[in-house]
């Protein structure tokens, strides 16, 4: 098992996989990533438009952070766009029982609240689609983000779930970001920004 963490967008990058179980969360193993490309590639997109590209000044910790924003374009219908900003490929991340998942998300103007972290896991299946439940007790899909209590614009909020309850014997090969929501019924474009840091991945206990 493994920690990924790290602050976003680091232009170094050391992988050792696939590595040994550890203990608990105190004793692991540590590496950091750059993003795929800058600004990330989009991965898919369905009636909205937008951009991901590092940014220092909306950081949490340390000097980057990954900045989403855009534009959805649809009152009737769901629109999403998703970006990858890792590419593991090359080296997947094992999920455990007792994998976990978290990150900090800082909505900053528009409809910021449907925006989150997802997970491209090694059947091409998706965090977003497994049901796994966060702390606040709400999906791990951006979707559900605006439901969420406590995020409130220009304030970082951690989002947190035990992956490994449900996606144990999976892998993770992207990390992505997102926007997504259903229906809205607002006249008009809608836009959305909101920054994202402090991604981790890691075995607790």
């Amino acid at each position: 098992g493994i920690e990924w963490f790290g602050e976003l967008c680091r232009t170094t990058i050391t992988v050792t996989s696939p590595l040994p179980p550890l203990a608990n969360k105190d004793r692991l193993f540590n590496f950091e990533l750059p993003m795929a490309q800058d600004p990330a590639l989009v991965a898919s997109a369905t009636n909205a438009t937008g951009s991901v590209f590092r940014d220092s000044y909306y950081s949490r910790s340390g000097s980057w952070s990954a900045f989403v924003s855009g534009t959805d374009a649809s009152i009737a219908n769901n629109s999403s766009i998703y970006f990858t900003l890792y590419d593991l490929t090359s080296a997947p991340i094992p999920i455990y029982p007792n994998t976990w998942f978290e990150y900090y998300i800082k909505p900053v103007a528009g409809k910021e609240k449907n925006v989150g972290v997802d997970l491209l896991l090694d059947n091409n299946t998706y965090l977003r689609n497994a049901t796994v439940i966060d702390i606040d007790n709400l999906p791990m899909h951006p979707a559900a983000a605006g439901n969420r209590r406590g995020l409130t614009t220009g304030k970082y909020r951690l989002v947190r779930g035990h992956i490994g309850a449900k996606l144990a014997g999976r892998s993770i090969k992207a990390v992505l970001a997102g926007y997504d929501q259903l229906p809205n019924g607002t006249p008009g474009n809608s836009g959305f920004t909101a920054s994202i840091d402090d991604i981790r991945i890691y075995n607790e206990g």
